[in-house]
């Protein structure tokens, strides 16, 4: 294939070098001219281990030259990929100038390239730019040239081991904007851009495919300022940190894991809340700074405000709660985030009705039984016996637990449902049996109202 690369920085080097590598005819495009020299002359314009050595290759056997004139980069080009930076402005927005630029030119020089032109963005962009700002540009037709498929294609190439990266990527993840190709066809093209390379390609939505990076690299930020914070905690009381990190990563099931990694309800119960109080507190006593531990139980509160608001803009005034316990099959109430939003409806005004399969009023005892009574008034009058009781007069059903026979209580009731697990909302329904209702809150923010379904 004849490929342009638009943008010779740190990506844009580095996928250049490894196309020419890998056979494909590939011209290099920046402004600097000075990168378009050191590429000409068989030299790497960044320092990455072993990139000298592959561009020097691929300029020796003729597949890889530069350019600073995108007309002559895109000239017979069957596929443009965008690698331009967008750096952060000073109010931390992203800086997308560079792109918009890039995008125009190409626009601008299409009918260079080849019929049936593919421009695949690789630029760290946020949900949305692809369709709201990159697309229009391509919308145009120019000198009667059709629109080139659009496709985001964002990049994980960590610096000092990109070429391995490249070669072993742990997935590649791309998107059709504005359907410009079918999924058969996508996958089709991206197999034959890495040709011979094996790839675990994602389809996924653009927007899908612009969060990730972001939230990628956010989680592993979390994780280096995780560790160090507990390094510190640790050193205040004279435990060896890195033999409690070798214990640590050593369980795979949990702490190093899929496990607790799915968006959905807050978390509660008798240990998470306690042992988290219980190392920030030692942290205070070592007098150590822990900001992201110390904010742990904040972030979760606010989870449990941004349910109880979901409530109130619904404007319902009858409530059944699908579960109450902290998570499914136990009878534990201490700390559960569900017994929270249960008060906090009931201190508004609402009338709430409750079904958990573990909670009755015979089985409550010692300090569970204290507990609930101490924050729940009235429990065993809010407490139903089935879940088709709780629903039969309610205007919202609060789905607590990811429980089939909670489901199956308002399947075909009619009834409004905020789905506080996640679970509900994914492939394991029966088709259509969930759908987004946008109409029913028409003053909330898009966002969020989009956890408000119809249920039948």
């Amino acid at each position: 294939m004849n490929i342009s690369v638009f943008g010779l920085g740190y990506v844009g080097a580095v996928t250049a070098a490894c196309l020419a590598k890998i056979g494909h005819r590939v011209t290099g495009v920046d402004i600097a001219g000075r990168k378009v020299d050191l590429i000409n002359t068989g030299r790497s314009p960044i320092a990455e281990p072993g990139l000298d050595e592959v561009v020097a290759d691929a300029v020796e056997a003729g597949r890889l030259i530069a350019t600073t004139s995108a007309a002559e980069g895109l000239r017979d080009a069957d596929v443009a990929i965008v690698c331009v930076g967008t750096p952060s402005r000073h109010n931390g927005e992203v800086d997308t100038s560079a792109l918009e630029a890039v995008t125009q030119e190409i626009a601008r020089h299409a009918a260079a390239a080849s019929d049936g032109l593919a421009v695949i963005v690789r630029s760290t962009v946020p949900p949305g730019t692809m369709e709201e700002t990159v697309l229009p540009a391509f919308r145009l037709v120019r000198d009667g040239v059709s629109t080139p498929s659009l496709i985001y294609h964002p990049e994980f190439l960590r610096e000092g081991a990109a070429l391995n990266d490249f070669h072993e990527a742990p997935q590649v993840v791309v998107a059709s904007v504005g359907g410009s190709l079918p999924e058969a066809a996508l996958r089709e093209l991206m197999t034959a851009v890495y040709d011979g390379v094996p790839i675990r390609l994602h389809v996924v939505e653009p927007k899908t495919a612009e969060m990730i990076k972001y939230v990628n690299n956010t989680y592993h930020a979390l994780k280096v300022s995780f560790a160090n914070e507990v390094g510190r905690v640790c050193r205040g009381y004279g435990v060896d940190v890195h033999e409690l990190f070798d214990l640590f990563l050593a369980d795979t099931k949990l702490n190093v894991s899929a496990a607790y990694l799915r968006p959905g309800f807050a978390y509660g119960g008798s240990c998470l809340p306690k042992d988290l109080r219980a190392l920030a507190k030692m942290a205070t006593r070592a007098d150590v700074e822990t900001p992201v531990i110390a904010n742990i139980g904040r972030s979760n509160e606010i989870h449990v405000q941004t349910a109880l608001d979901l409530v109130m803009e619904s404007g319902a005034a009858r409530v059944a709660f699908l579960g109450l316990s902290f998570k499914p099959n136990t009878d534990d109430v201490r700390e559960s985030p569900l017994l929270s939003l249960v008060e906090q409806c009931i201190g508004k005004g609402l009338e709430v009705k409750i079904f958990d399969r573990c909670i009755c009023g015979d089985t409550l005892m010692g300090q569970n039984e204290a507990y609930l009574h101490a924050h729940l008034d009235h429990v065993t009058e809010r407490l139903v016996g089935s879940p088709e009781d709780a629903v039969a007069d309610a205007d919202l059903v609060v789905l607590g637990h990811a429980v089939p026979a909670y489901l199956a209580a308002v399947d075909g009731a009619g009834k409004r449902v905020l789905d506080l697990t996640g679970r509900f909302q994914r492939s394991e329904l029966t088709p259509g049996m969930l759908s987004v209702v946008l109409s029913e809150l028409p003053g909330a923010d898009p966002v969020r109202r989009g956890v408000l379904r119809r249920v039948g």
